[in-house]
């Protein structure tokens, strides 16, 4: 294996993953995927920014054809649904006559804007009927060039950062279809392509394609002592970036949250989603939801937050820091969201009123 090696702080390594040259693949030999998404799960992203997707391909699992690369796109961007385009514009779109025809009103809009000119009005059109009715966007017809882009396009405007780990490769036969698909997936979409392979694969003959100046990720292991994702077990997809303004991809609660604040006349315009916020310790949190102006935050936390000593204290040690910083801070589990809305809407009502009275 030739080429530069991760001897360097995980950081800088993260970094040049990062910041990736679009049209090819790099390769990370023996690089942990626990310590990719360690790395960016505490990150926000802005909508000009590339978005890290993880995908992890197990031994029983293939993405060795267009179809099979496509299609986890398009569950990727069903998942992701109505938050395309880096926006809201179809938070209001149901599946109705009426709701399709706002859909359409969208589309056209979100294409006068500069950074979408790429976007296919035909193929979105159609797409949106396909999520709308619950199915992935696979449009019949189109081709396997244009889908790629308009997928990527509808997930994140910004483009993407595919992360792929391969667990295990078996065959020269394996590895042939590999590579042609995270090539096929470097030359023809708006995304940079890493490839994570497993120590001692590296003699099969097609990757020697791909090999030419690959790091040594071996050295690198996750970070502990932050949080990792949470998986999506009907998808290889293992994490998709947090974008700083939108509700989190995994999280249905935030989602809910996002459709309920964006209808009530009074919360609307008041907070806004994924927001960096500094702290008098020095300190920088990515928050759930923050209304900057009145200073106050809203955490919306899944079981991990609850089950883990140390992340129920680091998450106590925050509260403390943004206390501290001036900022009301309430925590709402994500059970408490998706089981009664209302209630956790009349919550964040309660805290803007007390803050508006004691301002």
């Amino acid at each position: 294996m030739s080429g530069r090696h991760a001897q360097e702080a995980p950081g800088s390594l993260m970094e040049a993953i990062l910041h990736a040259r679009a049209g090819k693949v790099s390769v990370y030999i023996g690089l942990s995927s626990d310590a990719v998404t360690a790395h960016f799960s505490g990150a926000d992203f802005a909508i000009h920014e590339r978005l890290p997707l993880m995908v992890r391909i197990g031994p029983e699992q293939a993405m060795e054809t267009d179809d099979e690369v496509l299609a986890l796109l398009a569950s990727t961007a069903l998942d992701n649904w109505p938050f395309w385009y880096g926006g809201e514009g179809f938070l209001t779109c149901e599946n109705t006559s009426a709701g399709r025809e706002l859909a359409r009103i969208e589309i056209h809009h979100i294409r006068k804007d500069g950074p979408f000119h790429d976007l296919a009005p035909d193929w979105a059109e159609r797409a949106v009927d396909l999520v709308l009715s619950g199915r992935p966007p696979s449009v019949a017809g189109i081709p396997a060039q244009i889908q790629l882009q308009q997928l990527c396009l509808a997930i994140h405007p910004g483009g993407l950062l595919m992360i792929v780990e391969i667990s295990r490769l078996d065959s020269d036969d394996q590895a042939r279809g590999l590579v042609r698909s995270l090539e096929w997936l470097a030359e023809n979409g708006p995304l940079a392509v890493i490839a994570l392979l497993p120590v001692g694969s590296t003699h099969y003959l097609p990757l020697q394609r791909i090999l030419y100046g690959a790091y040594d990720g071996a050295l690198v292991t996750a970070d502990s002592d932050r949080a990792k994702p949470r998986t999506n077990t009907k998808s290889p997809v293992e994490f998709l970036g947090t974008v700083r303004g939108r509700p989190h991809h995994n999280s249905r609660a935030e989602q809910r949250l996002a459709v309920v604040i964006r209808r009530d006349p009074e919360l609307s315009y008041l907070f806004a989603f994924n927001q960096s916020v500094e702290t008098v310790r020095g300190s920088r949190y990515c928050v759930d939801l923050v209304w900057r102006e009145g200073r106050v935050l809203v955490e919306v936390d899944g079981e991990q937050h609850y089950g883990d000593v140390e992340k129920y204290d680091a998450d106590r040690q925050r509260d403390y820091e943004l206390n501290l910083s001036g900022y009301l801070v309430l925590r709402l589990s994500s059970n408490a969201v998706l089981r009664d809305t209302p209630q956790c809407l009349d919550k964040i009502r309660d805290f803007v009123k007390y803050r508006r009275a004691n301002w």
